[in-house]
């Protein structure tokens, strides 16, 4: 990085990287002389996006903004493309062919036409098969049912990474990606029953085993960070007297005292903060320091306060 170059001054570009965000969408990275400058996506095209292309700080907003417009645009059309795609598909008639498609899912074509995809198993259970008439209300059932079924396949994805709780995939399917709330409930139903899911009480026990005692943090610590999980507020307080506070503790007397002399007053008082930033309050430190008959005065008053 050249630290030469003033503020808005123009500078070359002397690097395209690319990366993949997920496995349809493809970046390009973009540096110059000072760095990274910006993402854009790897279709959009800029005729000042090239190896030493000349850019300033202007370019660079002007090419951010026009990225995102251009994406949203091509969100756009590909909504578009889809909706018109499935009107044409046919909601009732008789199955006339029943194909293999791509990730194990078979095609069901009604009348001639493609109207929609299950997995095996689901069309040997309904009795999907040449020659059968299915009704529109038949047709949306299945077509309901399909739809839970690829949701189930992403939460299997992501609970394939770590355990999650249904607060927390929710929030991802509903929230991030925009798919249907009523389709999200039944996959996740249906995932819970099978024990994919965890329940807020058995997620907690597991967050607080492998995410705070493990590695030392209090309640404090772990409250938080469950709520950003999504986790039912109610369990939460509930698990606190269950929690291991004593272990947890442990841990992070162990990680804080790691390198201090404990005699000096400057390092119980980075000591104590270490804990507090822990999730543990001063009278954790204070106890810890009377067991070993270390002075703590200032430590005390802090814990009196503090109550």
């Amino acid at each position: 990085m050249s630290d030469d170059l003033p503020p808005g001054a123009a500078r070359h570009i002397t690097r395209l990287h690319p990366a993949t965000a997920t496995r349809r969408q493809r970046l390009i990275h973009v540096f110059s002389a000072r760095g990274y400058e910006l993402t854009v996506p790897a279709s959009f095209r800029d005729k000042r996006l090239h190896l030493g292309g000349a850019i300033d700080d202007e370019d660079v907003e002007q090419m951010k903004t026009a990225a995102r417009l251009w994406e949203a645009g091509v969100s756009e059309r590909r909504a578009a493309r889809a909706e018109a795609a499935a009107l044409k598909r046919p909601t009732a008639g008789v199955v006339t062919e029943i194909s293999e498609g791509r990730r194990e899912r078979l095609h069901i074509y009604l009348d001639g036409g493609y109207a929609f995809s299950l997995s095996p198993e689901t069309a040997e259970y309904e009795a999907v098969v040449v020659g059968r008439s299915l009704s529109e209300k038949e047709v949306h059932d299945l077509v309901s049912r399909a739809h839970v079924e690829r949701l189930g396949g992403m939460i299997d994805r992501l609970t394939a990474i770590r355990p999650r709780c249904a607060g927390e995939i929710r929030d991802r399917l509903v929230r991030e990606r925009k798919l249907d709330p009523d389709l999200v409930e039944r996959a996740i139903e249906r995932r819970a029953r099978l024990g994919t899911i965890l329940s807020d009480a058995d997620f907690i026990d597991y967050f607080a085993r492998t995410r705070a005692v493990s590695r030392g943090k209090g309640f404090w610590d772990l409250a938080p960070k469950l709520r950003a999980l999504h986790v039912d507020p109610v369990a939460i307080e509930a698990y606190r007297e269950r929690f291991d506070t004593a272990g947890a503790a442990q841990v992070a007397i162990g990680k804080a005292a790691r390198g201090l002399d404990l005699s000096d007053r400057a390092a119980r008082a980075k000591f104590a903060a270490r804990l507090r930033s822990r999730g543990f309050g001063y009278e954790v430190a204070s106890k810890y320091l009377t067991d070993r008959d270390i002075g703590h005065e200032e430590l005390a008053e802090a814990a009196d306060e503090q109550r």
